[in-house]
C-alpha cells in the first residue's frame, strides 16, 4: 500500500485537490444560471448601502451555526431591503439562506439586539408564499441602517 502511494503520490494529490475546485465551479455556475434577482436601482432611491457586514439565517440549526462574518452586501431602498453576500460567497448564498429580497411590507418585525458591544438585528419577514424567515444582521453603521429601514415592523430591544 505505501508503495502505491509513493508511486502515485501525485495523482491522488490532485485528485484530493481537484474536486473541491471543481465543486465550486459548478456552485458558481448554477448560480449564474440561475441569474440575479436584484435590479439596477437609480441612487436616489437607495437610503443604506453597506457591503462587508455581518449576518446569519435562523432557517435551522446548520444557518445557525453558520456565519457570514464581513461578507454581505445590505441595501436598504425606498421599499426593498436586499440581504446578499459577496462573491465568492454569493454562490454558497443558497445553502447559507442569505440571499434575500424583501419588500418593507413583508417585514413583521426587527428587533435590535445588543451583546456587549455588538449591534445586530433580527428581522422577522414573509415571503412571496407567506412562509416566515428570521435573518440577524449586523451592520457596521447601525445607526444609519436603522434611520433608514424607519418604522418598519419595529420590536423591543434586548
Amino acid at each position: 500500500m505505501v508503495e502505491f502511494v509513493n508511486e502515485n503520490f501525485f495523482t491522488i494529490w490532485l485528485i484530493f485537490a481537484a474536486w473541491p475546485v471543481g465543486l465550486f465551479s459548478w456552485l458558481l455556475w448554477r448560480r449564474h444560471q440561475r441569474g440575479s434577482i436584484f435590479p439596477e436601482v437609480p441612487p436616489e432611491q437607495i437610503r443604506f448601502k453597506e457591503s462587508f457586514a455581518s449576518g446569519r439565517s435562523h432557517k435551522n440549526w446548520r444557518t445557525r451555526m453558520g456565519s457570514a462574518a464581513n461578507c454581505l452586501k445590505i441595501t436598504v431602498t425606498d421599499e426593498e431591503l436586499w440581504v446578499v453576500p459577496v462573491f465568492p460567497f454569493s454562490a454558497l448564498a443558497k445553502y447559507s439562506d442569505l440571499e434575500h429580497r424583501v419588500r418593507k411590507e413583508d417585514i413583521t418585525q426587527v428587533t435590535e439586539r445588543r451583546q456587549l458591544f455588538i449591534r445586530s438585528f433580527l428581522i422577522d419577514f414573509l415571503d412571496q408564499d407567506g412562509q416566515s424567515h428570521r435573518i440577524q444582521i449586523h451592520p457596521r453603521r447601525w445607526r444609519q441602517f436603522k434611520e433608514a429601514l424607519g418604522n418598519v415592523g419595529e420590536g423591543e430591544g434586548q
